[in-house]
């Protein structure tokens, strides 16, 4: 028992003896794992599959990827009347209401999953495909919902186009892949707000750095090792709106307030 004067002392050159030991062995482990048997170390959170490429593997997401998880009526129904709720109270404060659908990295590369989920794999039964499957009955819904999974599977099987959409090491996708969806999301708004036009890829100065940020990599304590290419899509200055950085942390993405000066927008 910890004397108690001392207890927060003590308590805390406990925690970091026992778990720095903690980390160097799971780093260690994760290190002869991934360097001779291409494997992740720490399965129940991320499995590695073809090219070394890193996955999320919570028992909720891989189910979802192979087609276990259902949604029974009533909860089709109560996501229903939520969002029409959002749709009904924003429109009446003069706000177009969009629900954007970013899908998840299995999603756009589960190919690239270990066998044995591929094998499983039910096309068209994930969560989501249930969702858009309900909102088909209901037109208002389908016009308020931007889904860009189409758009990202097509760029993905595109030969022409080498660029991946999602980090390697990160469950996130990449630049190139929010612009896609940007561009999607901006045009299915230009169908109610004609004067809206996303930007294309040569508004933007492209460049690419790297960063240890990629989270699966953390989370095996191999981001020293295993680096995340980042991909920066920065608008060239003279575009039509003001663009101020409201907040901005090291080695993250900024948020961005943007004002544009068409006030019809």
């Amino acid at each position: 028992i910890w004397n108690s004067k001392n207890y927060f002392k003590e308590m805390t050159t406990w925690v970091t003896d026992n778990f720095r030991f903690r980390q160097e062995l799971t780093r260690y482990q994760s290190l002869m794992e991934w360097k001779f048997f291409k494997k992740s170390a720490l399965m129940d959170k991320v499995v590695m599959g073809e090219d070394g490429e890193l996955f999320p593997s919570s028992e909720f997401i891989l189910d979802d990827f192979i087609g276990k998880m259902e949604l029974d009526v009533d909860q089709l129904i109560s996501i229903r009347q939520i969002l029409l709720e959002r749709i009904n109270y924003l429109k009446k404060r003069g706000v177009d209401y969009y629900l954007f659908l970013a899908p998840n990295k299995q999603t756009i590369y589960g190919n690239k999953l270990p066998s044995k989920y591929t094998k499983k794999h039910k096309k068209g039964s994930t969560m989501l495909d249930q969702l858009i499957l309900f909102f088909q009955q209901d037109s208002i819904l389908l016009d308020h919902t931007c889904d860009v999974r189409s758009h990202l599977q097509y760029v993905k099987d595109s030969k022409e186009i080498t660029i991946p959409l999602y980090y390697k090491n990160d469950l996130h996708w990449n630049g190139y892949g929010a612009f896609i969806g940007y561009q999607v999301l901006f045009r299915k708004m230009a169908n109610r707000h004609k004067l809206l036009r996303p930007y294309e890829a040569g508004a933007f100065e492209i460049t690419t750095t790297q960063d240890e940020n990629g989270d699966l990599a953390q989370m095996l304590l191999l981001h020293d090792l295993l680096p995340r290419e980042v991909i920066n899509y920065d608008l060239e200055s003279g575009k039509p709106f003001s663009l101020n950085t409201i907040y901005k942390q090291k080695d993250r993405y900024p948020y961005y307030h943007s004002v544009h000066q068409n006030t019809e927008l």
